[in-house]
């Protein structure tokens, strides 16, 4: 059947956000969202993206924004993540929610970070802390000693979400279901 494939790229400092079409069998690249990166923010993390609905969600410039692409309406939107990522060394990956919504999960001190996007009652959407899980009760004993963790990546299997951790002596993966 009929794909999409969406590509975002940095170039000269600026985010170039294109679509491949199968049916039209073309590129399309979308002008109206290059967006200057200050150099201070670095570059794209290494995070997968994360399909929700007919959304597929993208994390940009160090923890700072997902970008937002509909697949259907073809429309871009950011989204900007809770302050206290921004800018920080920390390690986020987007995920599916429990309701299969737009969540993400972050390492903060050994713990896990579950976080959800919910509609506030001004109309608007933020991000709310759902659960944590302290790594030391889910890891083999001791490897949290030697070892610096990053959230790498993120799997809904629909029956089961797992979450994977990279760690200097190798991948662990976290059933969260």
């Amino acid at each position: 059947g009929p794909f999409l494939v969406v590509v975002m790229d940095i170039q000269t400092c600026v985010v170039h956000l294109s679509v491949y079409s199968s049916e039209a069998g073309a590129w399309s690249h979308l002008p109206d969202f290059e967006r200057p990166l200050p150099r201070r923010l670095g570059w794209f993390p290494r995070a997968p993206s994360v399909l929700v609905g007919t959304a597929l969600y993208l994390l940009v410039k160090l923890n700072v924004e997902i970008v937002k692409y509909d697949l259907a309406t073809q429309q871009v939107s950011t989204i900007h993540l809770p302050s206290k990522f921004r800018r920080l060394k920390r390690s986020i990956v987007l995920m599916t929610d429990d309701d299969g919504g737009l969540g993400f999960a972050a390492n903060v001190k050994d713990k896990l970070q579950l976080w959800s996007r919910v509609a506030c009652p001004d109309g608007d959407a933020g991000f709310v802390l759902t659960r944590v899980i302290d790594l030391r009760k889910v890891l083999p004993s001791g490897v949290l000693i030697k070892n610096s963790i990053q959230v790498n990546g993120f799997v809904d299997g629909g029956a089961s979400r797992v979450l994977f951790i990279r760690m200097s002596d190798g991948l662990y993966s976290i059933e969260i279901n």
